[in-house]
């Protein structure tokens, strides 16, 4: 089975039934199309002298079939007053105007007392042949004539009265495909609501309260082989939740303090210090001191070096759709204390989409400040220096005094 799902049903292949299958699906399909004292499958007999399928219409509309009746001159007297109608089945590739003027001869010489006809084929009927058909059918003194073409069995098995038919012979189901459906949506926001359960934020939600993002079908945890080869291909992930998507939520990756200009869009950030790892992360936080004093520089060159409308923070936020959620865990556990994430990994990893952004900082102030989503990676300038200077005795405003004898 092919693993691409298309959103739209295929054209039905009518052409693939068995002749006498399509012969009971469109039998079947007519059953609604008039009220009917009787509907006969002759053509499975074999000899069926021009019919496929020949009906009884009831005239009378007041007149009620009764089942249990043992009066059989009673009920032959109605059959007489009906009207008979004869439906033709061509399970053919192609009609041409040529061959549906000679099916319609075909039913003139084979019977007279035909009120009305059905025609129905399993291809489409160009409008040259349908003139045809309706020339011939006037000529031929029936008072009501229809095509059913290919699309129009299409129309009406896709109505809902018709879906177990639908069902019966393709294996389609709209209804059961609108309570997937249903589902589906009931599910996204069952999660959703659980979600700002656990962060009390609303959907407006804008901030960052870490969170683990956790592959639903991984049974290491909490223990890795190497740091190194869980940088590289995590089967979970601590970092901040920082709001909510369109279609999911957002979680902070990578967060780097950088240089932005919102007029001309130039910009720059320093990869070396990534600022979203957690403190408590328990799996890649560092033993001793020296990204602490690595970080104490970058700030300090950040913090006095660039113009206060030219500090930004380069963020990259990996989204998880809501689908993708399994089940959230709002407490966690002794290891990692805040809210487990549980998705499906469909091979592409822990995150389905990614967004950068550029916040530049204006007054410090979150909700004030200006954001370039996706900035240009062709206006990135050389802005920061290879190697930072030491802080000139201006003491860490984020971090407490590095301890000499701890990193020895």
């Amino acid at each position: 089975m092919s693993k691409n799902v298309t959103k739209t049903i295929n054209p039905l292949h009518f052409e693939d039934l068995e002749v006498h299958r399509f012969e009971d699906l469109v039998r079947q399909l007519a059953y609604n199309f008039k009220e009917w004292r009787i509907l006969e499958a002759t053509g499975r007999s074999g000899s069926d002298d021009g019919f496929d399928i020949r009906g009884w219409e009831i005239v009378d509309a007041n007149d009620e079939i009764d089942d249990d009746s043992d009066n059989d001159s009673e009920t032959q007297s109605k059959i007489e007053d009906d009207r008979i109608w004869l439906i033709q089945c061509k399970r053919e590739k192609n009609i041409n105007p040529s061959k549906v003027s000679d099916y319609l001869d075909e039913i003139k010489n084979k019977e007279k007392a035909i009120y009305g006809l059905i025609f129905v084929a399993a291809c489409n009927i160009s409008k040259k042949t349908r003139d045809i058909f309706l020339h011939k059918s006037r000529e031929n003194g029936y008072k009501e004539f229809y095509i059913w073409s290919k699309s129009e069995l299409e129309d009406m098995l896709f109505q809902p009265q018709n879906d177990n038919l639908l069902f019966a012979y393709f294996g389609i189901s709209l209804i059961i495909k609108r309570r997937s459906l249903k589902s589906q949506i009931r599910k996204k926001i069952i999660i959703k609501n659980r979600i700002i359960n656990c962060f009390n934020g609303g959907i407006k939600f804008r901030g960052r309260e870490n969170v683990l993002v956790r592959d639903a079908a991984d049974n290491e945890y909490p223990f890795i082989k190497s740091k190194k080869e869980y940088k590289n291909n995590p089967s979970w992930l601590l970092r901040s939740f920082t709001g909510h998507y369109y279609d999911g939520i957002e979680i902070l990756l990578r967060s780097h303090f950088a240089y932005a200009n919102y007029e001309t869009k130039e910009w720059d950030f320093v990869e070396q210090i990534n600022d979203a790892i957690p403190h408590e992360d328990y799996w890649l936080r560092e033993k001793n001191n020296k990204e602490f004093i690595k970080r104490g520089k970058v700030l300090n060159y950040w913090d006095n070096k660039i113009p206060k409308g030219n500090k930004a923070w380069f963020n990259i936020y990996g989204i998880i759709p809501y689908n993708d959620i399994l089940e959230v865990d709002k407490y966690g556990d002794i290891v990692a204390q805040c809210p487990h994430i549980f998705i499906e990994n469909g091979g592409n990893g822990l995150f389905r989409y990614i967004k950068t952004e550029l916040l530049i900082e204006d007054d410090f102030s979150y909700f004030d400040s200006k954001r370039i989503v996706n900035p240009d990676r062709k206006k990135r300038i050389k802005f920061f220096p290879k190697v930072f200077p030491n802080p000139k005795n201006k003491p860490d405003r984020q971090n407490p005094p590095v301890n000499k004898k701890s990193i020895e």
